[in-house]
Formats: C-alpha cells, structure tokens, sequence
C-alpha cells in the first residue's frame, strides 16, 4: 500500500509541475520578445512528446502569432524566428473543429499580410509570397477551404 501510495504523489507531482510550467508559458506570452520567447520554450518543452493542454495552448499561440503578423512594430529577425516557432508549434497539433475559429483567424491575418506589401506597416516584415504559402499550409493542416 505504500507504494502505490508514493507512485500516486510522483504522479500527482508531475502533473502539478506540468501544470505550473503552463501557467509560467501562458504568462510568458504576454510579455516582450524575449519573455515571449521563454513562453515558447517552455511550450516546446511541454510538447516533446505529446501535446497535453493544447486546448489552452492553441488559442494562445495563435494570438501571438496574428499579433506578429500584423500588430508588432519590432522588425528584428528574431520576431520572424520567433513566428517560426510558434507556428510550427500551431502545426505540430491535430487541428480539431473546437478550435477551428483559431485557424480561421490565423489564415485570415496571413492573407492581410499577404495584400500588405508597405515597409512601413506593423507587423513582421514577410514577403505577400510567404504569407501565402503559410496561409495555404494552415488551411490544409485545419481544414480550411
């Protein structure tokens, strides 16, 4: 009995510990490039293997990656590497029908960046080619026609 008494705190530890580094990431998100970056590490490392708590997760990536796409006024490369990851993030995910406005709202801000072709317009500084070819991508992993 007490063993399976000590597996069950392991256990129960190591989905609270999973629990918080979400809650670190979400946070993260919500910050500067550079935390923005740490949220998306911890994401990455949440997501190894499998993909637990994309139901929260997805909504958020997608957020900040239209936030890129179309709102921040920092051109650095490192947005665009940053995008990079989010979406493959966005991606590596099973697109489900619950989370189907995401994806919309994402093709829809890649085909906006896709008509703006203006220097001095917010967001990452991608040619109306790439936009494109992202859009096309999001619309087959979800679905989209």
């Amino acid at each position: 009995m007490a063993i399976v008494l000590a597996i069950a705190n392991v256990y129960e530890r190591y989905i609270r510990d999973r629990q918080q580094t979400l809650i670190r990431a979400l946070e993260y998100l919500t910050g500067g490039s550079q935390k923005r970056s740490v949220g998306i590490a911890l994401i990455e490392g949440l997501w190894h293997r499998r993909h637990p708590y994309y139901r929260a997760i997805i909504p958020a990536l997608t957020n900040q990656a239209v936030y890129l796409l179309l709102e921040t006024d920092s051109k650095g490369r490192h947005q665009l590497h940053t995008w990079l990851r989010i979406m493959d993030l966005i991606l590596r995910v099973p697109a489900k029908q619950s989370l189907h406005g995401f994806y919309v709202e994402l093709v829809e801000a890649l085909e906006s960046r896709a008509e703006t072709v203006s220097a001095e317009a917010s967001g990452l500084d991608i040619s109306p080619q790439t936009a494109r070819l992202w859009a096309d991508k999001v619309r087959k992993h979800a679905g989209i026609s």
